[in-house]
């Protein structure tokens, strides 16, 4: 016979198994929080990926944009559907003429790595998350870079070459002070502390602030959740994505790499450059013996 206790642990087992959260698309070792995501439907959370709600609470999730509640649901299906996407490819930095022309050290190396990321991060958001980066290459002036890098010279936005000084050669030989607005409102008082400088224009400013190139060659990685109605992600979208980052919020990131260590005082620009843009010269044909750092590689890695 079946006792009343046998009977009362049966209906615990049924209620449990009908109630708790099904888990079985996750790993022992993974922990259940990073598979619960926001929808109107479980379908949608596990169609969109796009708003975890790891503590499980439903109060964590935003209306959607018809102002429909949202529910945090468990095992969404998100968490085994992670890919990982690796781009090569070559980061130059640009520097002014006081900057001596020597390697990142490894500590260098590494706070850069993790500016670098956290930059890009801010700038994807949701869409995927940079995880890891390696420099595998250091070299200054590299020919065949500087070949294929934007020519300075001919930009059309000349008000990057005003400069203030207390005469035009003081701002030209200094470069300290930009008046993009073409402005003497914009420029500080003289070393004097009494006297006002003035807004000048073209001051050379531009070609003397870019008197040597790092070439960077680099590994960048990124995790995503791929979305099922857009597929996945390709090495190509990483590398636009990258570029249009640094071509659109260049001085953002110049001042955010600049915060981080001294070694990058006198950077004034950045570029990304794609491998196959670069074509290396013949050995009959040898480049400048170059500042280089073959055996520097740093790898650094965000926790997850």
């Amino acid at each position: 016979m079946i006792s009343s206790l046998q009977i009362l642990l049966r209906s615990i087992i049924i209620f449990l198994t009908l109630t708790l959260p099904n888990l079985a698309q996750l790993s022992p070792e993974d922990d259940p929080t990073i598979d619960y995501y926001c929808g109107i439907s479980w379908d949608e959370a596990n169609a969109y990926c796009h708003l975890p709600c790891p503590t499980g609470n439903d109060t964590t999730c935003p209306d959607d944009e018809y102002g429909r509640e949202r529910q945090c649901y468990a095992s969404a299906g998100c968490a085994t559907r992670e890919e990982t996407l690796v781009w090569y490819g070559i980061l130059s930095l640009n520097f002014g003429k006081e900057h001596v022309k020597e390697i990142m050290t490894n500590s260098q190396s590494g706070v850069f790595s993790d500016k670098v990321m956290e930059f890009v991060n801010e700038e994807m958001g949701d869409k995927m998350e940079i995880n890891c980066m390696e420099i595998l290459d250091q070299e200054y002036d590299r020919p065949c870079v500087l070949a294929v890098l934007p020519d300075r010279e001919l930009m059309e936005d000349v008000t990057e070459d005003y400069y203030c000084g207390s005469s035009w050669s003081d701002a030209s030989e200094t470069c300290l002070f930009p008046c993009p607005s073409q402005s003497n409102d914009e420029c500080p008082v003289d070393s004097s502390g009494q006297n006002p400088m003035s807004c000048f224009a073209a001051t050379g400013c531009v070609n003397n602030k870019q008197a040597s190139t790092l070439v960077l060659e680099v590994k960048i990685c990124g995790i995503y959740i791929p979305e099922i109605e857009s597929g996945l992600f390709t090495p190509l979208d990483l590398e636009s994505d990258i570029m249009k980052i640094v071509i659109t919020k260049e001085q953002a990131a110049i001042q955010a790499i600049k915060s981080s260590s001294s070694f990058f005082d006198e950077l004034s620009g950045m570029n990304v450059i794609r491998e196959d843009e670069v074509v290396n010269p013949p050995s009959s044909m040898p480049s400048d013996a170059p500042t280089r750092g073959k055996d520097v590689a740093i790898t650094t890695y965000l926790d997850a």
